[in-house]
């Protein structure tokens, strides 16, 4: 199972690198970026979308892990609430345990 995954995996990247070097080749005219008020060099149109599709990917990872980081707080309080929860429930079980076991020793004395 884990073989034909790693071959999936492959396979899958494989057709992904041959879609980026068609396009890399179908758009190598260079081009001028203008960006407020500032022109660049003449770059190939090809290396301008990849280090768009590239910042745009780790932004996206940044705000993952910044929205997955709220996420975990959260979770994380859930879990202290519903352990705080279960430890009162134990103490009020052994609570009521030590009276049940002190009134027992009261009656088996007479």
């Amino acid at each position: 199972m884990k073989k034909a995954s790693n071959i999936l995996k492959a396979v899958i990247i494989s057709i992904i690198l041959i879609v980026i070097l068609v396009f890399a080749f179908q758009n190598l005219k260079p081009v001028q970026v203008d960006f407020l008020n500032q022109k660049s060099k003449e770059i190939p149109l090809f290396i301008i979308l990849i280090g768009v599709l590239v910042l745009g990917t780790l932004v996206g990872y940044l705000m993952g892990l910044i929205s997955g980081s709220k996420i975990s707080q959260k979770k994380i309080e859930k879990i202290n609430i519903g352990a705080n929860e279960k430890i009162a429930e134990v103490e009020s079980k052994l609570i009521k345990l030590e009276k049940d076991n002190s009134v027992s020793a009261i009656q088996n004395k007479k």
